[in-house]
């Protein structure tokens, strides 16, 4: 494939990123914590010989999709439970039953990391041949990446690991239900390669909080064998203990509370003096309750606005006369508040700052639109730090 249709390959499969694969209705009551419910395992074992009856009788695509998702689902759960001839023969049983087509290549995908981790590479190198590399479907080119580094990852070939996954978190999309697994094996392969700062900074690219570091735990638990990440994750672990006891609120950005706050208080002066006009005799409530509105009214806006003008002058000086330094991100959350239709991020960010020693903050930005690609965890942002003042610091979207 010549390098501009793998550019175009690359931007359709980021199209479809943050869209998950997802069962159909009448299955998602199997389903737990991104996997088959243990309590409904036989269940769906009915309901799959349902499936595979119906299909028998009505071939299709709802059919199809039934059984596809009902062999993925159970071989998943056997596979976890270290049943893997179980969970192979599912998939070998279900496969001729499928076209060769988006189901038919993620289970291929999946019988092949089941060969690997029963030791079988000859097998498991053989299913690669039969996934397509070249993928528009981001599901179908996630199975391949996913299962040619999990392959490569037992027979040793590193290198492989991350041609496949990319050399960094950014560089390869990933459907978002394998983006954790797969940050895994990338930064095992850079540990292994002997690179253990890029380990450390690809799993904490993933893993940069304490939910994802014990799904991280998880995976290295199932897949024990393989010693993922020995000396990456203690480290990363350290590290986000550390980040999370001891991040810096830098109390930047927007004061939304406060733009909120005041239609909230001229609701409250406007029943008030309503109530103060009729309270009081003749024509003193006609004249004292507007005076009265009038001055709350303009105290509010004056210290709201002040606020915010003060916000933004401290922003501007800080960029002219701060330290020049750099932000790592870790973690990037929504806030779910939009300040003149841009979104309001929560970022969570190591400074560096040259002659300190690195520190985290927590720091509340607008971020326009169009510099959005750059705010991904793992990526860094030019920052400009007050030289006596940690928490007072701006980052300087223009550098």
């Amino acid at each position: 494939m010549t390098g501009t249709n793998e550019a175009l390959r690359f931007e359709r499969l980021r199209e479809q990123d943050g869209k998950p694969l997802l069962p159909p209705t009448n299955l998602q009551g199997l389903v737990s914590g991104g996997g088959l419910d243990t309590a409904k395992v036989d269940e769906a074992r009915r309901m799959l010989v349902q499936a595979e009856s119906e299909l028998a009788v009505a071939p299709g695509y709802p059919g199809q999709e039934r059984l596809f998702w009902l062999t993925f689902m159970l071989a998943r759960h056997y596979a976890s439970v270290n049943d893997r001839q179980l969970a192979g023969q599912l998939v070998e049983a279900a496969l001729p039953k499928l076209p060769r087509g988006r189901h038919y290549l993620v289970l291929c995908g999946l019988l092949a990391r089941n060969y690997a981790a029963l030791g079988r590479l000859d097998v498991a190198l053989q299913l690669l041949t039969q996934l397509d590399p070249h993928s528009d479907d981001l599901h179908v080119d996630t199975s391949y990446r996913f299962s040619a580094a999990y392959v490569q990852t037992h027979a040793g070939d590193f290198r492989e690991v991350l041609r496949v996954l990319g050399l960094r978190a950014e560089d390869v999309p990933i459907s978002d239900a394998y983006d954790l697994i797969c940050g895994v094996f990338r930064a095992h392969a850079h540990e292994r390669l002997g690179d253990l700062e890029q380990a450390k900074d690809q799993l904490l690219a993933v893993a940069g909080s304490p939910q994802q570091l014990a799904g991280v735990r998880q995976i290295v638990t199932l897949q024990a064998n393989l010693g993922l990440c020995r000396r990456s994750l203690p480290e990363v672990e350290v590290t986000v203990k550390h980040m999370y006891e001891n991040a810096i609120d830098t109390g930047s950005g927007i004061n939304v509370g406060a733009m909120i706050v005041v239609p909230i208080v001229l609701s409250l002066v406007g029943v008030a003096g309503a109530s103060a006009a009729s309270a009081l005799p003749g024509d003193l409530g006609h004249t004292v309750a507007p005076a009265v509105i009038v001055l709350t009214v303009a105290g509010t806006m004056v210290a709201t606005f002040g606020s915010m003008f003060r916000g933004n002058a401290k922003k501007k000086a800080l960029l002219t006369s701060g330290v020049q330094g750099v932000g790592k991100l870790l973690t990037v959350e929504q806030t779910g508040v939009r300040v003149n239709k841009q979104p309001m991020l929560r970022l969570r960010m190591l400074i560096e700052v040259p002659g300190k020693e690195a520190y985290v903050v927590v720091h509340q930005e607008v971020v326009n639109e169009l510099n959005l690609a750059r705010v991904r965890p793992g990526a860094t942002l030019p920052v400009r730090v007050h030289p006596e003042d940690p928490r007072s610091m701006a980052v300087t979207w223009s550098s």
